[in-house]
């Protein structure tokens, strides 16, 4: 059986949410209104989400790869996307209140249209790594 072991939870990842947050922070005080960095910053935030999560619920646990937890937790972070990505847009158009917001309704809408779509996409690259796990061969004790 392949195993692989979570690494615990600590104050650097900790460290490093925090940094990233500071980082959203700058990004909603710009002008900036290009959809492809929005949908990388809900990416990573789902990312730091899932990982967040499974560091602290899961750390220091071995857990079997046969079992696909790899393609469970890329069907989260998949459907996680296009919803953090949703409320950061929402949060920008909130925060800077012009007369013609940063992102228009029907943007909002076609990002949340795409979740089934992310949750595939995370869900196949969740099979390709554990595809890869297995590629790997066991190291010989």
């Amino acid at each position: 059986m392949r195993q692989f072991k979570i690494p615990q939870h600590t104050l650097t990842h900790n460290l490093l949410a925090i940094g990233y947050g500071g980082g959203l922070m700058i990004w909603l005080s710009t002008e900036s209104t290009h959809i492809g960095l929005t949908v990388l910053l809900g990416l990573g935030l789902a990312l730091m989400i899932v990982g967040l999560g499974v560091l602290h619920w899961l750390g220091g646990r071995n857990l079997n790869l046969m079992r696909g937890w790899s393609v469970l937790f890329g069907i989260i972070t998949g459907a996680l996307t296009p919803i953090t990505t949703f409320f950061l847009m929402l949060f920008k158009n909130v925060q800077h209140s012009h007369i013609v917001p940063d992102f228009s309704n029907e943007v909002l809408w076609e990002i949340l249209t795409r979740t089934p779509a992310w949750a595939l996409a995370g869900g196949l690259i969740g099979a390709a790594l554990l595809l890869i796990g297995f590629a790997i061969p066991k190291p010989a004790n």
